[in-house]
């Protein structure tokens, strides 16, 4: 069969041996001629281009593939191609049935031996054979079949398949002019808002393993099962934070490994943002942290609110700009964040200390004008009664703080 690659056009087609079309013109056919064509032992009227055909010798580069990244028959393998070998009753017969003596896979792919090739293929199981062929491609569907499925033209099809791939949903593999696609492993349909819990186990896990194809994997899965993005964050990363925080003061994990635990993470929230639509001008928040440790919830926070179309200004870990100057630039980003001054303004504080969220709550109210009515504060961190600090919401729960902002929006 010559098939355009293209779109699966089929130019030419042949079966071999073939046979005389003229015959069953004839009104008288002599019996002799009858008997040559349909009991041949070469079968003419088989069409091995239309029928289902076994894939024979073709499949032997399969196996032997195996067979050298199973590990179990290195390139240097010799084995004893016997004139027959059984396995169970059944004997499996050498073409030649003769055998080709102790010899390779050079010489075994060069003279298409059977026995060669069951010993392979027997050595190393089916499990190892079918991995092998699903990176080959077998078991997977073209564009031209896909197409075919879903009644769209091919081109089009193929924008979106590029575009999954490049998000990582799907991997895609080129063999010759014919491009193919996988689905990974680990992509699976979840059910929502029933399986919250089960994938925070899940990403706690991975995220715990230091697993990041995995916890990418996961937040795909989510998106692709239609999560809301803000439950994503709220019930399935953000209760991972804190686990993280006290492995490390527990001693359990050290600072590199932490680092590379809120890496993870980081990375996810990222792949959230950038599934989240266009942001509203009249919906405006800065969002900063006014030390590391609180890096990741400002980040969450972030990915949140763009995700309920934000536009939000992360500043992320301020502390090292916490000094007598701080209310200047405070007084200048907003200014620059905010000029036209529609919608409503909201500056996020996270912080792990008192001080931290006092000083940028007296900064901010002593650059706030008395004419910006829409502009606010929130602070979320630990706040306790010793120490008096002025703030429009002080919130732990990022889901309090993204209904209270939303609310502010619809009131302004």
């Amino acid at each position: 069969i010559v098939m355009d690659p293209r779109d699966g056009a089929i130019r030419a087609m042949a079966s071999k041996p073939t046979f005389d079309l003229n015959f069953f013109s004839k009104e008288f056919k002599p019996e002799k001629e009858y008997k040559r064509l349909f009991n041949s032992p070469e079968k003419p009227l088989f069409n091995r281009a239309l029928n289902a055909y076994d894939p024979g010798s073709v499949w032997k580069i399969v196996t032997a593939l195996a067979g050298l990244e199973s590990g179990k028959f290195p390139r240097e393998t010799m084995l004893d191609t016997k004139p027959c070998i059984t396995y169970g009753s059944q004997c499996f017969r050498e073409h030649n049935d003769l055998g080709f003596g102790i010899i390779g896979y050079e010489d075994a792919l060069r003279v298409s031996s059977n026995t060669f090739f069951y010993q392979v293929g027997y050595g190393v199981g089916v499990d190892e054979i079918h991995k092998v062929s699903r990176k080959l491609g077998f078991n997977s569907l073209s564009g031209v079949e896909i197409s075919d499925k879903l009644g769209i033209n091919r081109v089009t099809m193929s924008k979106y398949l590029n575009k999954f791939a490049a998000e990582g949903t799907i991997t895609q593999k080129n063999i010759g002019n014919l491009n193919l696609w996988f689905v990974d492993e680990d992509i699976e349909q979840l059910n929502f808002p029933d399986d919250y819990f089960l994938v925070q186990e899940k990403f706690l896990s991975h995220v715990n393993d230091c697993n990041e194809r995995h916890v990418n994997n996961l937040i795909k899965n989510c998106i692709n099962s239609k999560a809301k993005m803000d439950k994503i964050i709220t019930e399935i990363i953000i209760p991972t934070i804190p686990h993280i925080q006290k492995l490390f003061d527990d001693g359990k994990i050290g600072k590199s490994e932490e680092q590379l635990m809120i890496g993870i993470i980081s990375n996810s929230l990222q792949m959230i943002t950038y599934h989240a639509g266009h942001s509203d001008s009249g919906k405006n928040i800065i969002i900063l942290s006014a030390d590391s440790e609180s890096i990741l919830s400002s980040e969450s926070a972030a990915a949140a609110f763009r995700s309920q179309n934000w536009n939000v200004f992360s500043i992320g870990d301020i502390s090292s700009s916490i000094d007598v100057l701080f209310d200047l630039e405070l007084r200048k980003l907003l200014s620059k964040t905010w000029k036209s001054k529609d919608g409503v303004m909201i500056v996020l504080v996270f912080s792990q200390t008192e001080e931290g969220l006092k000083f940028i709550s007296d900064s901010f109210y002593s650059v706030k004008e008395k004419s910006e009515n829409n502009l606010f504060i929130v602070l979320s961190g630990k706040t306790g009664k010793k120490v008096k600090i002025k703030g429009d919401l002080s919130a732990s729960k990022l889901e309090d703080i993204l209904q209270w902002s939303n609310t502010k929006y619809e009131n302004s």
